[in-house]
């Protein structure tokens, strides 16, 4: 608990360092609620993947999504944040995928640094997802495979959404067409803000507004669905 730059030369005793699986709430695990403040976490790059460093080939790291504020360090380079300190400005949701540089490579020991920091439990200390790191191509080819994987099933909501309103402007009577397109149209944008990475060309660093619109849609969804199920 708590972030120092020279951890990065030294880290101290490894009896002042707890080990932790993520993903995981951290707030709620380190029982954290009124917090603020920062926690470090550390990772020694597996022995098999510095082989690739050292032959010249590109790692990279996929976070997922993280909360809150979020800076990431190979060694003692930083290599990307989400969010800032001061002024503080959140980074929550936001997904973290970066190519890991040769720079500061060390050929003995290399150390993956995520600091989170968060003021006065106004968002959690979370990891949400499995953290990867692996080949580059892997690391990216996962990554756009995920992405294509939710505008599948984005495009079938908004395709079945669609469908059903044009039955619905055919037969003005039968409202259970209008009811199960409206319900599949919200289902599909819930989806794209949700369960995708493109949404963040829309929303940037407007954490609030995005967070507000997904939970809007969500409870959105459900009183069109009753209402078809009735019809």
């Amino acid at each position: 608990i708590g972030f120092d730059s020279e951890w990065f030369l030294n880290p101290g005793p490894e009896s002042e360092w707890k080990t932790i699986s993520l993903p995981n709430n951290l707030t709620k695990e380190l029982k954290l609620n009124s917090y603020t403040g920062y926690i470090t976490l550390r990772r020694e790059i597996p022995v098999s993947l510095n082989q690739f460093l050292k032959q010249g080939k590109p790692l990279a790291i996929n976070a997922g999504r993280i909360l809150d504020v979020s800076l990431f360090y190979f060694n003692k380079t930083l290599i990307g944040q989400l969010g800032s300190v001061e002024p503080y400005t959140s980074g929550a949701m936001r997904p973290f995928i970066k190519d890991i540089p040769f720079t500061d490579l060390n050929y003995e020991k290399n150390i993956i640094t995520i600091v989170l920091y968060t003021t006065n439990g106004k968002y959690p200390l979370q990891v949400m997802d499995k953290i990867e790191i692996g080949e580059s191509d892997s690391v990216y080819l996962s990554y756009t495979l995920k992405e294509i994987f939710s505008f599948f099933f984005l495009t079938i909501y908004l395709a079945v959404g669609l469908y059903h309103i044009l039955l619905a402007s055919r037969r003005p009577k039968d409202l259970y067409n209008l009811n199960f397109g409206i319900f599949s149209l919200i289902c599909a944008i819930y989806w794209f803000i949700a369960n995708t990475f493109s949404r963040d060309l829309i929303f940037q660093d407007h954490v609030e507004l995005h967070r507000k619109l997904e939970h809007i849609f969500l409870f959105a969804t459900t009183p069109n669905l009753l209402l078809f199920l009735v019809q």
